[in-house]
């Protein structure tokens, strides 16, 4: 049995549980107005390796609900499988890269949902969702790679569906989730230099949170960002070999605005990550911390943890956070990395549209 086939029969039974999942939630009796939109991509032709962010890529856009008048929507899931190209043969989840869901949700903020090797199901805490109108567009992207498959030519494609609930069908009310992002920043002027922050105005915490060079880095121009003192940075970088701790002050990025509670949290990592941690310098804590499983034959991620809870925990807007990963690269060549954590915090400036 070649390698490709023995990490497809270790992933298969997973592979058949979601797909499972997927293919069942429109029927599923899990209250009044519960619904799923699914989407299958085109197929992906898969004849070299490709590394994490290089692999084909599929885009495309949609609406969830197609209505005469306005309507308020909650998305409640999201769920991805990879098949072949018939849509519905099991393949293994080794050739994900990503899933992306976005929208501006009533045009004055950025939705997110993504899903990567490790992670191929979100589902939200009871009575939590994320607030959309059914003539908000959305932006699809999904995205494979293969870091093993050498042998002829593969052919896969990734099957989505994205769990959602009508307002109008509602008994209790759902609480509103927004997204924030904290995510590994590297300088790309060789320094180890703080994203948005002068090095005579960083404090102790910040000089504790500033990153390592990304000279290296193997980020596009989508992914490179300048800061306010025209600095550029990317969140796609370069890990030699070894083990190395990535830090990033991500106080600003997180944006937050109020104080709130976080209630869902997914990541995204590449293959030899060990961890993804989000923590408050001010109070000295540990929001989150996510462990994530390699596997043990090759390269790739078998799984990362995610956070969820209806109860929440406390995030305050006049605190600094950090993001912290750590990379194991057991190889002798460098590999590409991405450290971003994804927050599902209760959005206490959310108002119910008047017109619906």
């Amino acid at each position: 049995m070649s390698y490709s086939e023995r990490l497809m029969f270790r992933t298969k039974l997973e592979i058949l549980i979601l797909m499972c999942a997927a293919l069942l939630l429109g029927c599923a009796d899990e209250g009044p107005g519960e619904q799923a939109m699914v989407v299958l991509t085109d197929t992906f032709e898969i004849d070299r390796i490709y590394p994490s962010m290089k692999g084909p890529q599929w885009e495309t856009k949609f609406r969830l609900l197609d209505t005469e008048k306005p309507e308020l929507l909650w998305i409640k899931g999201y769920h991805a499988v990879i098949t072949g190209a018939d849509g519905t043969t099991p393949k293994s989840q080794q050739y994900m890269c990503h899933s992306t869901l976005r929208s501006h949700p009533f045009g004055n903020r950025i939705t997110e949902i993504t899903l990567a090797q490790g992670q191929l199901d979100l589902q939200l805490p009871d009575g939590f969702g994320i607030p959309i109108m059914a003539h908000d567009e959305i932006n699809l992207f999904a995205q494979v790679l293969n870091l093993h498959h050498t042998e002829g030519i593969e052919r896969v494609r990734q099957k989505i569906s994205v769990e959602f609930v009508r307002d109008a069908a509602l008994k209790t009310p759902i609480r509103p989730l927004a997204m924030h992002a904290a995510f590994v920043m590297v300088a790309l002027d060789g320094q180890a230099t703080i994203f948005d922050v002068a090095d005579s105005d960083a404090t102790e915490s910040q000089k504790h949170a500033s990153c390592l060079p990304g000279a290296d880095a193997v980020g596009t121009l989508q992914n490179v960002k300048r800061d306010s003192l025209g600095r550029l940075f990317s969140g796609h970088f370069v890990v030699p070999p070894g083990r190395h701790v990535y830090r990033t002050l991500a106080t600003k990025t997180m944006g937050l605005r109020y104080d709130t509670t976080l209630h869902y949290a997914a990541v995204h990592l590449h293959p030899f990550a060990e961890w993804i941690e989000l923590r408050n310098l001010t109070t000295n804590e540990s929001i989150y911390k996510s462990q994530a499983m390699n596997i043990r034959d090759g390269i790739g991620l078998a799984r990362v943890e995610h956070y969820s809870s209806d109860v929440g925990k406390p995030l305050f807007r006049d605190h600094e956070y950090e993001i912290i990963a750590m990379y194991n690269n057991t190889t002798d060549q460098n590999q590409d990395a991405m450290a971003v954590m994804f927050m599902y915090v209760l959005d206490r400036n959310f108002t119910k549209p008047k017109d619906i």
